[in-house]
């Protein structure tokens, strides 16, 4: 098949027109739980694991280092108009939907269910379209690059594989531990209820959301931007009580306008972290004015 060109109005045709066809065979017989995929991957052993870093189970070790069906138990993300189908999966056919210490996240991109270029998009709009290929390769070069974090502020990345749908369509799989801990939205919007508002105390929250603006600091340092900093993409570490950034499939490796993207989203990330509208947050934007150069975020009363 042709490559996709943007700035080609028949390729741009037959992109769409093949990405159709594929949606519609892809809802008549979609990923479900029960589905299975045979793969083998590997731990991140780049690093000298330290107080930072979660353990993986010898018994996870072994099975994602070699061939193994995983079986897709419980759906985390799905459907139409979505990045990827991201499931918990495990390697028991049976297993319930309870997580297990061996339990990891396939995360399952699907291009014909994203929202795709169409020849009426702006000019801008189309020259902005990634394709699924070149994300997932973006993606899978600043998990190594960043392979020190991994296990600590960005979750253990097991390996990349790619599989071959029935319908024909290219499904890229990418293997991640899970991450137990609740998202920062839930945090947000239900830090009435005592299993978050713990999070929020002012000790807690500060060494929580300096974690990850650290951490981001020098994510950037490397020439990576995240591109897709939101509350639902960041959880909390329960054990070592630090942020995790997850999804960064949309983030951007070495672009030659880098140094111009950087200080917007580190105040992005500040003023997300913002959202839980408390003294303690008040604090950390202080903080985070004093530790950044030029951040500039806005202070509540």
């Amino acid at each position: 098949m042709p490559a996709l060109d943007l700035n080609d109005a028949s390729t741009l045709h037959d992109f769409r027109d093949r990405m159709d066809a594929f949606r519609c065979a892809a809802t008549a017989n979609p990923i479900r739980k029960g589905q299975s995929f045979t793969l083998k991957f590997s731990c991140n052993d780049a690093h000298d694991v330290d107080d930072r870093h979660r353990t993986i189970a010898p018994s996870l070790q072994t099975l994602v280092s070699t061939s193994t069906t995983w079986y897709l138990n419980r759906s985390l993300q799905s459907g139409i108009g979505e990045n990827a189908q991201v499931w918990v999966a495990s390697h028991e056919p049976q297993a319930n939907e309870a997580n297990t210490p061996n339990s990891i996240v396939l995360k399952i991109m699907q291009e014909s269910f994203t929202t795709f270029p169409h020849v009426d998009w702006e000019d801008y709009d189309i020259r902005s379209y990634v394709v699924q290929e070149d994300r997932v390769s973006n993606a899978v070069t600043a998990y190594r690059r960043l392979s020190d974090f991994q296990g600590s502020v960005l979750p253990y990345f097991f390996g990349h594989h790619v599989e071959t749908a029935p319908w024909g369509e290219r499904l890229d799989i990418l293997a991640f531990e899970y991450i137990s801990g609740p998202s920062m939205e839930a945090v947000v919007y239900h830090n009435e209820e005592p299993r978050y508002a713990r999070w929020i105390a002012p000790e807690t929250y500060t060494k929580l959301a300096k974690s990850a603006i650290e951490a981001l600091l020098i994510v950037h340092a490397r020439r990576i931007l995240h591109n897709d900093i939101e509350l639902r993409n960041i959880f909390i570490d329960t054990e070592k009580c630090q942020l995790v950034i997850i999804d960064w499939e949309m983030c951007s490796v070495d672009q030659t306008d880098h140094d111009e993207w950087v200080i917007s989203e580190e105040r992005k990330l500040v003023d997300v972290l913002h959202g839980v509208g408390s003294s303690v947050a008040r604090a950390m934007v202080l903080w985070a004015n004093s530790r950044i150069p030029q951040l500039d975020c806005y202070v509540s009363d």
